[in-house]
This record gives structure tokens, C-alpha cells and sequence, in this order.
């Protein structure tokens, strides 16, 4: 089975290998989130890390693209699978992991010489990281213990950092009560969701392309839809899907891979049980209308990436290293990119920005109309309302109408005779309504 169709369709690797392999890792969205918090975790080289997600969802290759940036020769790692451990057969595991004998050793030998190693590994400068595969088989006793040798530190600097990758029970795990303490020790999680059938478009062009793909074969966009109902967007899934295509197309001589095909290879995977879906019978939604053939490099929507998803997130370098692979993984703001506003801080949508502008607006026609209500309250107000107001605003100890104020040396101010209200005119007024004049009685 080795290089069928990858000669007769001139690709230089098969594309869609169901073994991990970061180099082909496309960063889909919550990829991308993932090994943003990922890198950061290991940046700070202490606590725990937890990376969860459906099987085939591409954990294990995440794992290895952030390990592919450090850098080996100041990295130990070891890996664990693990099944249903109790705390001492974690212990024995561990020691074995990192090359230290475990045979006949007590619980507190073995947490001697992996304490010792831990410490020895940090003057030599280097730092150990443990990887405990399917963790969502781990006993609360055993996680006790990974927890515990968390606590090793050596001149302040923790000499081990765990990453707990597992499955969705693996989330309902850590949320126990008797784990607290284990939950204030992770310094990141992540989930890892299925793809979006644009995304497994995205997806199948990625792998495409990384293997040297020249539009040979022509894969109708239908086919694409197929895959996606019948993966249910799971990575491994959809390449046993493709691969099996692939293989299809080579044993039939076709450069064109339509509808027809995937069918014929949808029906032989349901016959030998390795694909299952409770809607398999279903005819995909918008099935009709996915004419077309996948395009090598298809033009880019809104200035986006042929290959993926724009996004705005970016990510932190590891400690030490890099790769390309991790480069290209990092998604960039784009100028021409419409989720940014000109003018606005990265990453505020228009509508935001609509909207604050709209909230300014309303702020501002609001303040014109309670001016302009003032101002006709006041012109329709009488003499004598405006008078009694003016004299309520009058600080205590205050006389109304004013005392002529003294200028200078025996000079004294006359009123004044445009406004009433300084003039004493609207006084006069209000004694001559209420019928106090300065005559006396009778």
C-alpha cells in the first residue's frame, strides 16, 4: 500500500495519514486558541496544563507542535498512557518514563529518585516536563500524587510541569471537590472543538497543499460536504474519509473525484464499521447546491487567508526555539481586515464602533432638546415667577434687590436700567401687584 496514490496523483507524501504529524497541522479556531494558552504554559514552565477534546480531534498533535519549539537539549520529556491508575503504578510509571529504575521500590523510594532526578536535571540546566496521556482515566489518588510532585522546587524555580491531555470526562475530573488544590496549580486550558464544514474545507485544501498538491485530483466541492456530515468535523475522521477517496480514485484511474465516488466510499466504510453516523442516511443539507471543485489557491474573502480563518489572537513564543510550522500558525491582524475599525483599538467591530457613535448622538440631541424646554419654560415664565426663582437662588444672608455696591471713594453705583432684575424695576413691579405702594393708608 505504500505510494499508490501518491505517484499517480504527483503528490510527494500522503496527505491524510491517521498517525500524528504537527507538520500538516492546520490552525483552525479553537488550534489556534489552544496553542496560544499552550505556549504561554510552557513560557512559564510550572504548574499544569490541560488539553481536552473528542478522540481524533488533534491532541496529541497539538502536544507535539508546542514540544517541536523548545528547545531538546534544555527539555526532558516523558510520556505516560495511562489507564486506570491507582497512586503507586503512577509513581512506577513516572520513574520508568524518565529512565529510573522502578522495580521492587517503595512508594517513598520512588518519590526519592524522581525527586532527585528532577533536582539534578535543574543544575544541569535543564527542565522535565511530563506528559500524561487519556488523564480522564486517572484515579483522584493518582492525580493527588502528580500534584504532589508539583510541589518540588528548587531555588524557587519548579523543576516539573504536567500536561493532562485527555478527553471530555477529563474536564468533568478536575471540576471534583477533592481537587482544589490541582485546579489552582493549571496555568492553562484548552478544549479542542470539532471543525465547521468550512473549516473541513480549509482543512482538506491545508493537507492538500503541505503534500505538494497540483489540482490533481479535481475534488468536487459536494465531496466536501460529505465528508463533513460523515466526520462530524473530527480531523482523524476525515482523513480516513479522504485517504480512502484518494485510494478510490486511484484503483478506478480518476483524476475527478465527485459526488458519485465519495458515496461509493462513504458505502464500503459503513460495511466495514469504521465510520458511523445516526444521520447517515440523511441526504446532507445543501447538498444541490455545492457544485464546483475545490480550488488550490481560492481568492481570499475580505482580505482572509486562502487556507484558514482570520483571527485576532496572538500567540506567545515558547521559552526557548521556534519553528516555521509555529510562525505559520500565527495569525496576524490585516490591516484590510473589516472585524477592525480605522481609528479604534484592534480588534473593536464596526458595530461596536457604530454603536458607541450612535450613543453619542442620541447623548447630544437629548442635551440640545432639554436646553431648548429650558429655555421656552423661561420665556413663558412672568415677571413675577422669574423674580421669586432668582431670589430662592440667592445665597443666605443675601438682600434682594442688591445694595448699591460702593466705587471708590463716596461713589455710588446706580441701577441698572437694562436689567430689571439688577435695577429693582421688577421689584417695583411685584409691590404695585400686591397693592403695596409707598403712600400710607387711607
Amino acid at each position: 500500500m505504500v505510494d499508490l496514490y501518491e505517484s499517480f496523483y504527483g503528490l510527494e507524501r500522503d496527505p491524510f495519514r491517521l498517525s500524528a504529524d504537527h507538520t500538516f497541522a492546520y490552525p483552525h479556531g479553537s488550534y489556534r486558541k489552544a496553542l496560544s494558552y499552550l505556549k504561554f504554559a510552557a513560557y512559564r514552565e510550572e504548574g499544569f496544563v490541560m488539553v481536552t477534546g473528542k478522540p481524533g480531534t488533534g491532541k496529541t498533535t497539538l502536544i507535539a507542535e508546542i514540544l517541536s519549539g523548545l528547545n531538546r537539549d534544555k527539555v526532558v520529556t516523558a510520556t505516560l498512557v495511562t489507564t486506570q491508575l491507582e497512586s503507586h503504578d503512577l509513581l512506577q510509571m513516572v520513574a520508568s518514563a524518565f529512565g529510573l529504575e522502578y522495580r521492587d521500590a517503595s512508594k517513598s523510594s520512588l518519590l526519592l529518585r524522581i525527586e532527585r532526578f528532577l533536582r539534578d536535571n535543574h543544575d544541569e540546566g535543564r527542565r522535565a516536563i511530563l506528559l500524561v496521556d487519556e488523564a480522564q482515566g486517572l484515579t483522584l489518588d493518582a492525580i493527588e500524587e502528580l500534584r504532589q510532585l508539583s510541589n518540588i522546587v528548587v531555588d524557587g524555580c519548579p523543576v516539573l510541569q504536567t500536561f493532562l491531555i485527555g478527553q471530555d470526562e477529563l474536564r468533568e475530573l478536575v471540576r471534583s471537590p477533592q481537587l482544589d488544590q490541582l485546579r489552582q496549580r493549571i496555568v492553562a486550558s484548552s478544549h479542542l472543538d470539532p471543525l465547521s464544514a468550512e473549516e473541513v474545507t480549509a482543512y482538506v485544501r491545508h493537507r492538500l497543499l503541505a503534500a505538494g498538491w497540483k489540482n490533481n485530483p479535481r475534488i468536487a466541492n459536494s465531496v466536501l460536504a460529505l465528508v463533513h456530515h460523515y466526520s462530524g468535523g473530527i480531523p482523524r475522521k476525515i482523513n480516513l474519509i479522504m485517504g480512502r477517496l484518494l485510494l478510490h480514485g486511484f484503483t478506478e484511474g480518476r483524476h475527478d473525484l465527485v459526488r458519485e465516488d465519495m458515496e461509493a466510499v462513504i458505502r464500503e466504510l459503513e460495511t466495514e464499521l469504521l465510520i458511523f453516523n445516526v444521520e447517515a442516511g440523511k441526504r446532507p443539507a445543501g447538498l444541490a447546491e455545492q457544485d464546483g471543485f475545490l480550488e488550490v489557491a481560492p481568492e481570499p474573502e475580505d482580505g482572509g487567508h486562502a487556507d484558514g480563518e482570520g483571527g485576532s489572537e496572538a500567540s506567545l513564543a515558547p521559552a526557548e526555539g521556534g519553528g516555521e510550522q509555529e510562525d505559520a500558525a500565527e495569525p496576524q491582524l490585516r490591516p484590510d481586515d473589516d472585524s477592525v475599525t480605522a481609528g479604534a483599538p484592534d480588534g473593536v467591530p464596526d458595530e461596536a464602533r457604530n454603536t458607541e457613535g450612535g450613543s453619542r448622538k442620541v447623548n447630544y440631541v437629548g442635551g440640545a432638546l432639554v436646553l431648548l424646554l429650558l429655555l421656552l419654560a423661561l420665556a413663558g415664565m412672568t415677571l413675577t415667577q422669574r423674580d421669586r426663582m432668582v431670589r430662592d437662588m440667592s445665597m443666605p444672608g443675601e438682600t434682594y434687590p442688591p445694595a448699591p455696591v460702593p466705587q471708590g471713594e463716596g461713589a455710588i453705583v446706580a441701577p441698572d436700567a437694562q436689567n430689571p432684575l439688577k435695577s429693582g424695576l421688577i421689584r417695583r413691579d411685584l409691590d404695585e401687584t400686591a397693592g403695596v405702594t409707598d403712600k400710607p393708608p387711607g
